[in-house]
Order: structure tokens, then C-alpha cells, then sequence
């Protein structure tokens, strides 16, 4: 099925993200494209788009059809978010507000009258700008080359990002906090990502304590993981995990009893009775605070950016990724915790990937999970509410004419409406559910909560989204867990994160669940650890409070404090499932903790620092990188828990970089490679280890380093 492997293929964050450049300006045949080729070109209209949207109920009214068509085919005007944790974003507001300002009518392109900059009214503290042209134009024109210059200036400094309006969305909706632990369950290209990093930094700067939770960034496209890395780097934290796996299975961190302790107590009870206790903890209880799911899509919501979706706007996109929707996000929610929210959003109009879907989770959760009231967010904002009813079609070909020469003319497509599963044809019930269909309670469901953004309104792309809160343990699957399933397994089946309902035949199978062999409940031991630095305070009092034995690369070390002048006890590496490789802890092994000694020596690096974060992906590695003390525990201690299954990408803050050799000779004063310190120290994670740092630093004021004229 297409879009299965939740690899996006079908416009917006499908075909239109996920389409592979073709390098050096040649097309596929090695031949240069036509440099005249331009979208303008595209015919702007498909019959089957517009009928199947102006027959959905409550969906447009007649008077503003045309509004609503016309808003399509104007490109989509330029936006883009002021960095709020960067230092300058006070001065690139106001440079916006006075330098690249000017009157209504100063500046015309293409016979086009392009506004000035302006803030978006319903952006918290004039967060997010709008230009008044697209990138094309923005690109192109003279008169706007300044305006262009700053913002790709700003751009490549980490100042600015550019981002879609409608998709800054999500992340304000989820409300992150710098504690919160985040999964974004299909992040690339990462805008997104990177707006949970700055809130997360953001709501830490008003504490004055760095983030002490982490957010997880996941893809199913490895590719995509590592542009994903690429993205979020120029933001930096301690708290950043990128994984690449397919966003319905993504596995489970907690350990947890997968109900073997229930059934062993019931032996010798009936078998029903041992099937309900095993069900009975059938799932782990969820670990992430927010969830964002950003799924896979038609994408009909971007066709002002992607006019190609225009001539290849089709039902079947949406018939065929709605099954891959419902899996992710219910496996989402079982990820959760109880209380924690999760959203749900798509770029598309269709109410098949969107009220269906989140009617779909609303039942098959049973009362655990609510749709929340988000009517006071954003009051600036121009949303319209979900959908209460909707109405299914299905695509008829119909045959040509047969003309007098005997020629044939093209098949046509037709829509065909159906009021339930036994009117659908035959030939064109393949991927149709259930679940597409209002449910028979649907005007019982708050549906009326979920935000629908139409282009017409706010001069924007189309966009869905859902805030869901879930209130309870999810139940399970019927029927105990097969024991041909290891109980080490850590990812998701299939039928798990659809979470089988009875009344669906399609899901009438019961199968396997992931889970961890080991409970997490143990003893804890404190200690007391003095730095002056608050953030990396919080890593060493969360690793003090970690059960003994968990702490990375300290085997059996009570207290958690470091082991000095001694090589540390520590496992072999685990290898992973399909050759990915493994971070572990740097201070192990002979060679890495003499190098690490090297490397405190040299700085005068304190005792205090929590080197038990430090993690890389091989014995004398070219990179060291650090974790925070949650991500370390929860995330990245394989050497405790090698039934751990994550496929890392990358991980927290490059800290130290192999030393070339001419550059260790200098160190060690010229006397050749003796490597007196291995590493050198990486500028962007300074800030969390300067605090800890007693050697070689040279305090200098601004007039210390002023040149005269």
C-alpha cells in the first residue's frame, strides 16, 4: 500500500517534502531541464477537488466557494518564526518594523502590489512575520533583493526560521515546558522539531534553569533523520534524540510486567481467568508528556505551494493512508502518559484523514482519552471547528466515447457517493474501513473542538489539527500475549497500536505487544553534588537519584560519583538489529578513560562534572557527545538495558572533537603527536561546560578585544 511504510508520497508532507532533487539541474535523462518550465503553467483545477469538497456538508457555503478557489491558486505568501531564545530577537524585530518597511504601494512586482513585513496578529509577542510576496518573488525581485539578503543572512545565523503559518500551529497547541519529555512521532524536515526546542529553551530561560526533559524527533526515512539532524542543529541541547523508525511501531522506553507475574499468579484458575490477567496489563503505562503527530497525508492542503497535486489530486490517497494514520496516532496515545496531551494534525482538507480519524480514536480508546476545549488559545486566529458529519465517495471510471473514425476518448473519473460499507462497489471495496464513515454517535462527539485553517480566511494553506488528552490507561488487545514473542521485545505490533476493538472486524486478531523484561521500580540513593551551573546541577542530582547500577558505563557504582584515576568496569557494546550502530558511554574501556583523564587534566575539568553523560558510537571516536541525565536514563543506557531497541541518528551535543595531530603537537608544546589532550572542546556546548573548567580560560571584557582604528 502506498504510504504503508510511512515514507510521505502524496503531496504537502507527502510528495511535496519527500520528492529527491534531481542534482546538478539535470533531470532523470541527464538532460537539462527547460529553464522556462515554471508551476504558472500548471492548469489549476481538478472537477472530482471541487466536487468532492463543495457536497461535504457544512464544509463551504455557497457565497465563499469562489473565494475559496481563487485563495488556491495564488502562491502562498512567505512566513517565517523570530528565534525567541536568540539574543537579538528584539533588534530583528524592530529592524523589520523600521529598515525593511515602507507604504502600501512602494514596492510592485509583476504588476503586483507587495505589503511590507508584518507580524502575525495571532503569533504570541510578534513571534512569527509575514512577507507580502512568495519565496519566488522574494528570490527574484529587485526591489526586494535587502529584504532577501537579511532574511537568509538571519536564516543561516539560527536568528529566523522559515516556516509555513498554519504549521507553527502544533507545537503552541502543545504547550511544552522545559520538564516535559516530547516524542514528534514523523518530524522531518524538522520546523517543527525545531519550535519544541526553542519553547522548551524558552520557558527555561524564565526559570533560569536549563531543560531537564528531552524531545525525541522521529522518522521512518533515514535519509530524512539525518537532514532532520542537520535542521535542529544550529539550536542546540543536551535534550535532542533523533531516531528513524516507522512511526506505528516506534518502540516503548519504560521498562515493565508484560503480565507473565499475573498469569503466573493465576495458575491453576481457569484459562479465561488467565487471559484477562494477562490482558489486564496488557500495555506499559505511557512515558512522554506531549506527543506531536504530524502524519502522513494527501497533502490537499498545500496545493497554493505544490500546484503539481492539482493534476494528481485523487481519493485513493486518502483511502489509503487513512488506516496508517489511525496506527500512528493510537500509537501515540499508548506512548502517552495519563494527563499528557497529544496533537494531531495533518495539511489536508479531507474529514477522511481527519474528524474520521480522530472519531476513529475516540472510540476505539474507550472513554480514556477527550478532545480538549482549545476555544481561548490564539483568539486572533481564524480556525473554523470540525466537521460533525461528512459524506464518502469512492472514484468510477468511466469509459470513453468511441468517435466516428473509431477513435477512443480517455476514460473520465467520476465520484461516486455511499452512505455505508455494503453501498461501496465490489470492485472498490479494497482499503475502504469502517471507520471512514460518521460513526452513528458522531453528533454525540465534541468533533466541533478540532481546528480546520481554510486559505480564504487567513490568507494561509489548509491545515487540521486535534488537541487529545488522555485521561486513562488504554486497554489492550483481548486474549493473553503469544509466548513465541520474547518479552525483551521493545516495538509495537501492527493490531498493538490500532488497539483492536471488538466491534471491528478488521482488526478481529490478537497479536503480540512490546515490552521490557525488567520492572523500573528499585531503590534510589542521593548524594550531594555542588556546580554552578543550575542545568548541569539537575543532570547530576537526576543521576544521584537513579536506581543503583543504571547509571551509563558505572557498573554498581551506590553513589553515582565519578571513578577517578581507574578504568571503569562496563559491558561490551550490543549489536544492533539490522547493523545500526550503538551510542555507549565514552568513559569506559582502557583507551577512552585514559583519554578522558587526558581531557580533564588539560581543562581542569572538576570532579563534579557528570561525565556519565558523555556518550559516542566507538572506542576513540572523532566525536563525543552529551546527553542530559534523562535522556541518558531513559533513552540512551544500553549497556543496563541492551533489550533497548532505538535506532539513534543522533544524539544531544557534540562536547569534544578528535584533536588533529599538528593541532596535539601545539598543545603539548610543540614536541610532536604526544597527544597530551586527545580533544578539543566544541563551541556549541561551551556554555555547559565552561562552569566546570578551572584551566586555560582568559576573562576578557568588550574593551579588551576592541580594535583601533
Amino acid at each position: 500500500m502506498p504510504g504503508y511504510n510511512n515514507k510521505r508520497k502524496f503531496g504537502g508532507k507527502g510528495g511535496g517534502r519527500n520528492n529527491k532533487r534531481n542534482k546538478g539541474g539535470k533531470g532523470g535523462n541527464g538532460k537539462r531541464r527547460d529553464s522556462k518550465r515554471n508551476v504558472g503553467t500548471l492548469v489549476r483545477e481538478n472537477a472530482c477537488f471541487l466536487e468532492y469538497y463543495v457536497q461535504q456538508p457544512d464544509y463551504l457555503q455557497q457565497y465563499e466557494i469562489k473565494s475559496f478557489l481563487s485563495a488556491l491558486q495564488k502562491p502562498l505568501p512567505s512566513t517565517f518564526r523570530v528565534n525567541p531564545v536568540n539574543t537579538m530577537s528584539s533588534e530583528i524585530k524592530e529592524r523589520l518594523k523600521n529598515e525593511f518597511s515602507y507604504d502600501l504601494g512602494d514596492v510592485v512586482v509583476d504588476s503586483h502590489v507587495v505589503a511590507p513585513p508584518r507580524p502575525l496578529a495571532w503569533y504570541p509577542n510578534e513571534g512569527a512575520w509575514q512577507l507580502g510576496c512568495s519565496v519566488k518573488k522574494l528570490r527574484r525581485a529587485t526591489a526586494l533583493k535587502p529584504l532577501h539578503r537579511f532574511v537568509v543572512q538571519e536564516t543561516e545565523a539560527g536568528n529566523i526560521s522559515r516556516q509555513e503559518a498554519v504549521s507553527m500551529l502544533p507545537p503552541i497547541m502543545l504547550g511544552v515546558e522545559s520538564h516535559h519529555l516530547v516524542l514528534d512521532m514523523c518530524a522531518a524536515p524538522g520546523s517543527k522539531t525545531g519550535q519544541l526546542l526553542e519553547a522548551q529553551r524558552e520557558t527555561s530561560m524564565k526559570t533560569g534553569v536549563p531543560p531537564t526533559g528531552f524531545i525525541i524527533a522521529n522518522d521512518a526515512d533515514a535519509q530524512r533523520a539525518y537532514m532532520l539532524t542537520h535542521q535542529v542543529k544550529r539550536i542546540g541541547s543536551a535534550g535532542m534524540l533523533i531516531t528513524t523508525h516507522m512511526g506505528q511501531y516506534f518502540p516503548n522506553l519504560t521498562n515493565w510486567d508484560d503480565g507473565k507475574a499475573a498469569a503466573k499468579a493465576s495458575h491453576g484458575s481457569d484459562a479465561a481467568s488467565s487471559a484477562s490477567a494477562a490482558s489486564a496489563v496488557r500495555y506499559p503505562s505511557g512515558t512522554f508528556d506531549r506527543v506531536l503527530a504530524d502524519v502522513p497525508c494527501s497533502g490537499d492542503g498545500t496545493l497554493r505551494k505544490n500546484a503539481e497535486i492539482w493534476k494528481s489530486w485523487s481519493l485513493s490517497s486518502g483511502i489509503q493512508l487513512h488506516p496508517l494514520q489511525v496506527q500512528i496516532a493510537m500509537r501515540g496515545l499508548a506512548l502517552l502518559k495519563v494527563g499528557g496531551l497529544m496533537v494531531y494534525s495533518t495539511c489536508s482538507f479531507n474529514p477522511m484523514e481527519n474528524e474520521a480519524v480522530v472519531a476513529s480514536l475516540l472510540r476505539r480508546c474507550g472513554g480514556q482519552v477527550e478532545l480538549v476545549d482549545t476555544s481561548e488559545m490564539l483568539p486572533k486566529l481564524k480556525r473554523r471547528p470540525g466537521l460533525k458529519t461528512w459524506k464518502v465517495a469512492v472514484e468510477i471510471s468511466v469509459p470513453g466515447a468511441t468517435n466516428e473514425d473509431g477513435s477512443k476518448e480517455k476514460n473520465t473519473v467520476k465520484l461516486q457517493w455511499v452512505d455505508s460499507m455494503a453501498d461501496i462497489p465490489e470492485h472498490k471495496k479494497k482499503g475502504m474501513k469502517q471507520d471512514m464513515f460518521p460513526p452513528a454517535n458522531v453528533q454525540e462527539l465534541p468533533l466541533e473542538r478540532c481546528w480546520r485553517m481554510m486559505p480564504h480566511d487567513q490568507n494561509t494553506g489548509g491545515f487540521f489539527l486535534a488537541l487529545l488528552r488522555k485521561t486513562g490507561e488504554l486497554q489492550g488487545p483481548n486474549g493473553p500475549k503469544p509466548t513465541s514473542q520474547s518479552s525483551t521485545a521493545t516495538s509495537a505490533s501492527s493490531e498493538d497500536v490500532v488497539m483492536k476493538d471488538v466491534s471491528d472486524s478488521s482488526n478481529s486478531s490478537s497479536s503480540s505487544s512490546s515490552s521490557s523484561s525488567s520492572s523500573s521500580s528499585s531503590t534510589t540513593t542521593t548524594t550531594t553534588t555542588t556546580t554552578t551551573d543550575p542545568g548541569l546541577k539537575a543532570d547530576a542530582e537526576i543521576a544521584a537519584s537513579l536506581p543503583k547500577g543504571t547509571l551509563p558505563g558505572v557498573a554498581g557504582n551506590e553513589e553515582g560519583s565519578n571513578v577517578k584515576g581507574r578504568a571503569k568496569s562496563y559491558q561490551l557494546p550490543v549489536l544492533r538489529a539490522g547493523g545500526h550502530d550503538m551510542y555507549n558511554s565514552f568513559v569506559r574501556g582502557e583507551k577512552n578513560t585514559n583519554a578522558w583523564l587526558a581531557v580533564k587534566e588539560y581543562y581542569g575539568i572538576s570532579d563534579t562534572f557528570p561525565e556519565q553523560n558523555l556518550y559516542t558510537r566507538s572506542e576513540n571516536a572523532k566525536v563525543i557527545s552529551y546527553v542530559n541525565s534523562n535522556l541518558a536514563a531513559m533513552c540512551m543506557n544500553f549497556e543496563e538495558h541492551p533489550e533497548r531497541k532505538l535506532k539513534i541518528v543522533n544524539a544531544g551535543l557534540r562536547i569534544f572533537e578528535k584533536s588533529r595531530e599538528k593541532a596535539s603537537a601545539r598543545m603539548n608544546g610543540g614536541k610532536g603527536s604526544g597527544m597530551a589532550c586527545p580533544y578539543r572542546l566544541n563551541h556549541e556546548a561551551l556554555h555547559l561546560l565552561e562552569p566546570f573548567i578551572t584551566k586555560r580560560k582568559l576573562n576578557c571584557t568588550l574593551n579588551d578585544i576592541e580594535t583601533s582604528k
